[in-house]
C-alpha cells in the first residue's frame, strides 16, 4: 500500500541523501563506541560508506545523513525510535523531537491537508509550505496541528496587509515539503495544478472526514443563513473542472450528503490563462442539520451562522392531497406582491427548505401549472429563476 493510501510517512520513506540528523546522546555515544571498536576504515569498507563522512561526523563536525545513519543502525541492530534530537534538510529549519512516523490519519493531520488546499500552499521554487489567514483562531489552530503531527517545528511568521485586512503568513521548513509530497500533494500554484484530495482521506472514519470538511469550510467556504446553504469555492484554469470540488463532492456522498457543483463566470488574469471559480453547494434541512451536528469549525462567525441556519428550519408539513392548491395559494400571494415568485420566495413563505421548494417548482413546471419568465443564472451574478402562475 503506497503512502497516498495510508496517510503515514515513515523516516525511511524520505529521500535518504537529502535528510540530515542530530542524534540524542544515548544513541550517538553508543554508535561512536561501536564504530571505534571495529575501526572506521574496516566499517566504511564493509558498509560501503565514505571514510571521510564517518570521520567528519565522529569528530563532531557535521550532522549525519539519513542513508549513513540507517546503514549503521541496521548493522548494529540499534533502534532509532525516540533517539533523534532533530531533523532537517541540507538547508532550512529543523524539526526537533520529531513525532515519527508522521501520521496524518488524525484530526490534526487531516486539518493540515485541508488547510494546504484551503488558505495554504506548497510553492514549487522555494519549497516552503505555508498557511495564511487573517483569523487568529485559524492561524493558531493550524500551527498547533503542525506541531502535533511533526514535533517542535521551526517556522517563520510575518504579517501582511491584504485587501484591507492584516493576514499572518506561516512558513515551514523544506522537510515539511518533502513529507507532503510523499503523501501525494503537488507543489505549484493550485489554480494551475488543479490538485486532488489524497486517496487516504476517503478511507478514514466519518468523524475525520467531517474534520477535513470543517477545515476547508473554515478557509474557503461560506455559510449563508438567508439562503440556507453552504458554499465551497475553488478556482482553476477556465478550461478545467475543479478536481478538488469533485473530490469534495465524493467525500460528501460517502457521508450520505448530496451537494451540487456549478461553474462561476470566466475571468481574465494578469498572471496567465483565464480563470474560473467553481462552487459546491450544500442545502436542505437534513444536510444542514447533519453538518451542524458533526462539523467542528474554528471560525466562530461561520460556526454561529451554521447553528442559526440549522435551527431556522421550522418546516411545515402539508397534506399530500391538498399540496397543489396550498402551493398555488402561496405562489399567487408572492406573485401579487412582486409580479413573480422564486424558489427562495417560496421557501421563505412556506418555511420549508430551499431544495424542497426548488423541487416543487420543477414539479409544477412539468405539470404545466406555472411558467418560467427568467431562468436562474450561476456564477458571481447568481439569481434564482422567476416564475408566474398560468
Amino acid at each position: 500500500m503506497n503512502l497516498e493510501e495510508t496517510g503515514i510517512v515513515q523516516l525511511e520513506d524520505l529521500p535518504h541523501q537529502e535528510i540530515y540528523i542530530s542524534l540524542k546522546d544515548n544513541l550517538y555515544n553508543s554508535l561512536i563506541s561501536k564504530i571505534r571498536r571495529i575501526g572506521i576504515l574496516k566499517l566504511s569498507q564493509e558498509l560501503n560508506i565514505s571514510k571521510r563522512i564517518l570521520s567528519h561526523w565522529l569528530n563532531g563536525g557535521s550532522l549525519i545523513r539519513l542513508d549513513v545513519l540507517l546503514a549503521l543502525c541496521n548493522h548494529f541492530e540499534l533502534d532509532l525510535n525516540s533517539q533523534i534530537h532533530y531533523l532537517r534538510c541540507k538547508c532550512g529549519g529543523k524539526i526537533k523531537n520529531p513525532k515519527l512516523p508522521f501520521n496524518f490519519t488524525s484530526n490534526e493531520g487531516v486539518r493540515i491537508i485541508a488547510g494546504i488546499f484551503g488558505d495554504g500552499g506548497i510553492p514549487s521554487k522555494r519549497k516552503n509550505p505555508y498557511y495564511t489567514n487573517s483569523n487568529k483562531d485559524l492561524i493558531n489552530g493550524f500551527l498547533n496541528d503542525m506541531n502535533f503531527v511533526f514535533g517542535d517545528l521551526e517556522f517563520s511568521s510575518r504579517d501582511q496587509i491584504k485587501e484591507g485586512y492584516k493576514c499572518t503568513i506561516l512558513e515551514f521548513p523544506t522537510l515539511v515539503y518533502k513529507v507532503l509530497i510523499k503523501l501525494g500533494l503537488q507543489s505549484g500554484k493550485k489554480v494551475e495544478i488543479n490538485p486532488n484530495i489524497p486517496s487516504f482521506i476517503f478511507n478514514l472514519d466519518d468523524p475525520l472526514k467531517y474534520t477535513f470538511i470543517s477545515q476547508y469550510l473554515d478557509d474557503d467556504g461560506t455559510v449563508n443563513p438567508s439562503g440556507r446553504n453552504i458554499v465551497f469555492t475553488n478556482t482553476c484554469l477556465h478550461n478545467k473542472e475543479s478536481n478538488l470540488l469533485k473530490d469534495l463532492k465524493n467525500l460528501f456522498l460517502s457521508l450520505e450528503i448530496i451537494p451540487s457543483i456549478y461553474p462561476g463566470e470566466r475571468y481574465s488574469s494578469s498572471r496567465g490563462e483565464d480563470r474560473r471559480t467553481w462552487k459546491l453547494q450544500v442545502h436542505g434541512q437534513r444536510a444542514i442539520k447533519k453538518l451542524n451536528k458533526n462539523l467542528k469549525l474554528r471560525h466562530n462567525k461561520k460556526k454561529q451562522n451554521l447553528h442559526i441556519m440549522a435551527n431556522s428550519f421550522k418546516q411545515n408539513c402539508f397534506p399530500s392531497k391538498n399540496i397543489i392548491p396550498i402551493y398555488c395559494k402561496f405562489m399567487k400571494k408572492i406573485e401579487g406582491s412582486k409580479g413573480y415568485f422564486t424558489s427562495f420566495d417560496l421557501a421563505q413563505i412556506t418555511k420549508r427548505n430551499l431544495g424542497s421548494c426548488r423541487n416543487t417548482i420543477l414539479k409544477f413546471e412539468r405539470l404545466n401549472l406555472i411558467k418560467c419568465i427568467k431562468r436562474s443564472t450561476s456564477g458571481n451574478s447568481h439569481e434564482y429563476g422567476r416564475f408566474i402562475l398560468k
